[in-house]
């Protein structure tokens, strides 16, 4: 994960020609030669559905978790702010003293400074009516949160509980 949330594709790859382009998308595992718009539509209700399937493990597991600070996620709600959750860790140890090795440790810094490491999740809520999930994390309440932060909590709960 980066910062937060979960990468798509992390390297594009290069082709040469346009048919060598066609070829590997049209072969890779989501590939299709025609009916894009059903096509593109199935994959966003796919998400829509893993995310749902999130929700409901957060709701039945979340308890299982001891330690939650290791949990890196960004969360939007409701008001449309983003709260950004995590707790750094220095990226780099032990480096000469060099000017990219102080940028680095600059940066750590800053991240140090800036950083909410999670302490407690509490208090999930799921509106069955509509698919709304609202959680609580370190006593502060996020109504109606992001798919993708839900899909990042139950992967941290899947890794981490009891």
């Amino acid at each position: 994960m980066i910062d937060g949330q979960i990468p798509g594709m992390m390297m594009v790859p290069c082709f040469s020609t346009e048919e060598e382009f066609r070829q590997a998308h049209q072969e890779a595992k989501f590939g299709v030669d025609c009916g894009f718009m059903g096509a593109y539509r199935d994959h966003l209700t796919g998400l829509h559905i893993v995310a749902s399937c999130a929700k409901s493990y957060v709701l039945e597991h979340f308890e299982e978790v001891e330690d939650w600070s290791g949990l890196d996620v960004k969360v939007t709600d409701s008001t449309g702010e983003t709260v950004h959750y995590y707790k750094h860790r220095d990226s780099h140890e032990n480096w000469a003293d060099t000017t990219i090795a102080q940028a680095f440790r600059e940066h750590d810094e800053e991240m140090k400074r800036k950083q909410r490491p999670v302490e407690s999740v509490t208090e999930p809520v799921l509106d069955p009516s509509d698919g709304d999930f609202s959680i609580t994390i370190n006593g502060r309440d996020h109504m109606w949160i992001n798919d993708e932060a839900v899909v990042i909590i139950a992967d941290y709960i899947e890794r981490n509980k009891r």
